[in-house]
């Protein structure tokens, strides 16, 4: 018997100090749903940046070993509006789960009409005159 709790308290020890906390995730379109390739995702705490990694082929991201804590998690890609989603918990010991949805941004450009002024090129041959001596 006292073997077996030694044994119990042994695996214990063991599966706590081998658990690993982790922040997992997609980076999907809002409107499709389809996964955003290669989309990049940050960790930040306290203003600061802690880590980034880029999502895979199939918009996966993930973060091994990430210390227990609140932060902001914030998705960008190239065409899309960044998406800032503050105060995430990380619990300990877990595989903790924020998937992102990000909206195409649409940047619309004003049409300014400004008069321009050329300068007049005359396109003609114009005689050289020679100066005699």
């Amino acid at each position: 018997m006292k073997y077996l709790y030694t044994f119990l308290l042994f695996t214990l020890c063991c599966s706590l100090g081998f658990s690993q906390t982790s922040l997992k995730g997609k980076v999907m379109d809002e409107n499709s749903e389809e996964h955003i390739i290669y989309g990049n995702v940050a960790v930040f705490q306290d203003g600061k940046i802690i880590t980034g990694t880029e999502a895979d082929y199939v918009g996966n991201y993930v973060f091994k070993n990430i210390e227990p804590g609140i932060y902001d998690v914030e998705a960008t890609y190239v065409g899309y509006i960044t998406l800032r989603i503050t105060e995430v918990i990380i619990e300990y010991g877990k595989d903790n789960v924020l998937d992102f949805c990000l909206s195409s941004g649409v940047i619309q450009l004003h049409n300014h009409k400004k008069k321009r002024r050329f300068p007049k090129i005359r396109l003609g041959k114009k005689k050289a005159k020679q100066k005699t001596k």
